[in-house]
């Protein structure tokens, strides 16, 4: 191989090189803007992420008012009964002869009190739903912050 062959070959090397380099840069800069878009997306999935996050502590907190509430009826409405059965028993004792007339106007009572075990079951099966949901976003928040 002569000198200008020589010469050739490593004109063409460089050649190569600076197309390889061009290809190079080209792919780097390809990867830095992947690499943005990436850190945008992952800026918006911490943002939906703590807004899951704020969402779900909403949530528990109105979870434990409609608890509480529901609780403080359930204390209330079993202390009305317990007084109401007291009351019978001592209407039964000191008040024989109104017996029958107060019967009557305790069944009367107890219809109108008879549709509540019905709205009591419709309140705990809207509680199971929302304890449900609550899971399930859970659940969706632990796989997002797995996914991180």
């Amino acid at each position: 191989m002569n000198d200008e062959e020589l010469i050739r070959q490593i004109l063409e090397s460089q050649q190569e090189m600076a197309r390889n380099l061009q290809e190079i840069d080209k792919n780097q800069q390809e990867m830095a803007k992947s690499l943005q878009e990436m850190d945008k997306t992952q800026e918006k999935i911490f943002s939906e992420l703590n807004e899951l996050k704020q969402g779900q502590a909403e949530t528990n907190q109105r979870l434990d008012k409609f608890e509480t509430e529901t609780n403080r009826r359930f204390d209330k409405l079993e202390t009305e009964t317990t007084r109401i059965s007291q009351s019978v028993a001592t209407i039964e004792v000191e008040h024989g002869q109104y017996l029958r007339a107060l019967g009557e106007g305790y069944a009367l009572v107890f219809d109108k009190l008879e549709p509540l075990p019905n709205a009591v079951q419709d309140l705990q099966d809207d509680v199971s739903v929302i304890k449900a949901v609550v899971t399930s976003h859970s659940k969706d928040i632990n796989i997002l912050k797995a996914a991180n």
